[in-house]
């Protein structure tokens, strides 16, 4: 991606030293005596800090060096930085250092412990980065479509614009997907006919309200979301690309997760936030959903109009 859009390339690891040293010295009252007496315990401090800090050092340059040997990085710039801090913490202050605009991170890291839900470390980036961020589960090369979902909104048609970035630029298939939920309206409904008394039913005119919601509100959803489809549609046409675009019906997050498995998507693109972002919210609920339960590789596009 890099070669291919003319980006500079920073390779990073972060090692967490201070966090070993703090730990050494939870354990120094429960060593055994003899560990204890005499200049022994100063011996062990200095000995750990010395093993621990240039330890972590070596491990650090060794893995860039390993990377630079398995990947070809002939005709990048690329940049190299191996630092001491808390890593999701020091990659953050790192990224708005160097203005950066996307984040590339493994779904998981060295303490994976067999499920699929991603690491603690790429979920606290994902979070709170300000730029674009592509979560990876598979390696390349990734020879599959791209797949952006959309919800009419600012943050998906931005995704959705980075998507057609990137299907130009790689040479990629887009197809697009727009995702309505009616379902949640039925199950109101379900709900408000159990709970209720059949006068009270009657009363509040439950069956007519609910026949209503079946014409104007799930029928005009539909007609809602088609119509970002085909402004999508319309755009990417604008820009010389012909893309497929699908209207979906159900829990946006899992239609996504089924679109992108029935068409072995390479790549799915969404945005932050949707329609009803709130003020402190960092990372919508869909698009979290999405992160944790696909297995494709999911770029997640910035919350502001800068970070595309």
């Amino acid at each position: 991606m890099a070669r291919a859009l003319h980006s500079d390339m920073i390779i990073c690891h972060v090692y967490d030293a201070g966090l070993h040293g703090k730990r050494f010295r939870d354990l120094e009252p429960v060593l055994p005596a003899s560990f204890q007496e005499g200049k022994a315990l100063e011996g062990i401090r200095a000995a750990h800090e010395s093993l621990i800090l240039e330890g972590f050092h070596a491990l650090s340059r060794g893995y860039l060096e390993d990377f630079r040997k398995r990947v070809n990085l002939s005709s990048l710039c690329v940049h190299e930085i191996h630092t001491e801090g808390r890593n999701y913490s020091r990659i953050l202050e790192l990224a708005a250092e160097h203005r950066v605009s996307l984040l590339s991170l493994g779904a998981h890291g060295l303490g994976r412990i067999g499920d699929d839900e991603p690491g603690s470390t790429t979920m606290r980036v994902l979070r709170h980065a300000s730029c674009d961020v592509l979560v990876v589960r598979t390696p390349p090369p990734w020879n599959g479509p791209i797949l952006a979902g959309i919800d009419g909104s600012e943050h998906s048609m931005m995704a959705f614009r980075k998507a057609l970035l990137l299907g130009k630029t790689l040479n990629r298939p887009v197809e697009t997907a727009a995702v309505y939920d009616p379902l949640l309206h039925e199950q109101v409904f379900r709900a408000m006919s159990r709970s209720l008394s059949p006068d009270r039913c009657i009363e509040i005119g439950l069956t007519r309200q609910e026949e209503l919601h079946e014409t104007i509100i799930d029928s005009g959803l539909a007609r809602l979301y088609g119509g970002f489809l085909d402004r999508a549609c319309t755009e990417a046409e604008d820009c010389g690309m012909k893309i497929q675009g699908r209207l979906l019906k159900g829990k946006a997050y899992d239609a996504l997760l089924k679109q992108a498995e029935t068409i072995e998507a390479a790549l799915l693109v969404v945005g932050r936030h949707g329609h009803h972002r709130q003020g402190l919210e960092q990372l919508g609920s869909n698009t979290e959903a999405l992160v944790r339960k696909t297995r494709t590789n999911v770029l997640v596009v910035g919350s502001s109009p800068q970070s595309s």
